[in-house]
């Protein structure tokens, strides 16, 4: 069909401004769209900052919470101390951060170790048992790992912690008795009652007496629970009821 162009023929003045005012018709749309787009990756952006900022915010208030927490010895803290520092997936992540974080005082890691045990998770578990094995880490934070390892995970760590009974550290020694005195197992009393009878070093003896009442204390109480309640109503031992943690003693660095 033809158009309107070849159908009726225009002086070129006439074709040139006809011509002319499609081109700023484009134009305008063109320029209308790429404002709009701009307008739209503008905000995008803006919307993007707000969030990073929000989250960094987050982020500072929650490693402020902890840091406040990592001042306060051990058995001044609770459970529900840690939890209100934030989400506990990224309470957690901040507490293996100070702990590998060399520049921080052994003290402050050493108390980050033993707060994960409020956290019982795979990442939990994973730090702490390649914790044990780092050949460069200081004793006093392994022995910090293997007695967070019996708190927080129970009898599946019974045989983990069992191994190390044996090394010739006393310091670790004493973390895998410290630990297994938190599992609320019959097996540990066993174990330690073993071990008690073994151990040369003096401390580590004391430990692991201390140890083995912990778990007798744990078992007497279930036998009271026993007596005076049903099977069917019988409560259940979380790791609430292991901790606070123990008061923080002089380092040892054997």
């Amino acid at each position: 069909m033809p158009s309107v162009a070849s159908a009726f023929h225009l002086p070129d003045p006439v074709q040139n401004r006809v011509a002319h005012a499609r081109f700023r018709l484009v134009g305008e749309h063109v320029n209308k769209r790429m404002v709009f787009s701009l307008i739209l990756v503008l905000s995008m952006a803006h919307l993007s900052l707000v969030s990073l900022t929000y989250a960094q915010s987050v982020t500072d208030l929650q490693s402020e919470r902890l840091l406040a927490l990592l001042r306060k010895p051990v058995d001044e803290t609770t459970r529900l101390d840690w939890q209100r520092v934030g989400p506990d997936k990224d309470t957690n992540e901040l507490l293996v951060q100070v702990a590998m974080n060399k520049d921080q005082p052994i003290v402050f890691r050493g108390r980050a170790i033993q707060a994960m045990a409020y956290f019982p998770t795979k990442r939990t578990h994973q730090f702490l048992w390649q914790a044990t094995y780092e050949r460069d880490l200081d004793n006093r934070l392994k022995k910090a790992a293997l007695r967070s390892l019996g708190a927080a995970f129970q009898h599946e760590a019974l045989f983990e912690l069992s191994a190390f009974l044996t090394d010739s550290s006393a310091v670790i020694r004493e973390g895998a008795v410290r630990g297994l005195g938190l599992i609320r197992d019959g097996r540990a009393r066993t174990i330690l009652e073993n071990h008690l009878d073994k151990e040369e070093n003096l401390d580590v003896r004391l430990a692991t007496d201390e140890a083995l009442r912990q778990v007798q204390r744990w078992e007497a109480s279930q036998s009271r629970r026993l007596s005076a309640e049903t099977l069917d109503g019988l409560p259940h031992i979380g790791p609430e009821e292991l901790l606070p943690l123990e008061t923080e003693s002089a380092p040892n660095t054997e």
